[in-house]
């Protein structure tokens, strides 16, 4: 599943270019946001001079992949804050879970000689 509709109709550099870049908008604002934005100017740079249109077919192919999978990971990081914070709301969140490690048993490491 593309990150945005329309993935399937690129086909040129400057329409993934644009495309990304729409991406790079649904991203959480901040230093996440500019760092994707970054990567996807450097990497219009970097294949500038590409000639070969299976080569930019094969560029644009994994660019699309890579920005879904981009899109996905903040996606599930910014539904688990969501319910993470339904919970609390709820007043069903529990707090983080507390150390019952029984250190009686364990050996004085400050008094070994």
């Amino acid at each position: 599943m593309p990150p945005l509709p329309g993935a399937e109709r690129v086909r040129s550099a400057v329409q993934l270019y644009r495309y990304l870049l729409r991406c790079c908008r649904r991203l959480p604002e901040g230093s996440v946001r500019q760092h994707y934005r970054h990567t996807v100017r450097q990497s219009f740079k970097v294949h500038a001079d590409e000639d070969d249109p299976e080569r930019i077919q094969q560029i644009i192919k994994r660019a699309i992949e890579d920005a879904d999978w981009v899109m996905n990971k903040y996606e599930k990081q910014k539904k688990r804050k969501d319910e993470d914070k339904d919970t609390v709301q709820e007043g069903k969140h529990q707090g983080a879970r507390r150390c019952n490690w029984d250190m009686s048993a364990a050996p004085n490491v400050r008094g070994a000689s």
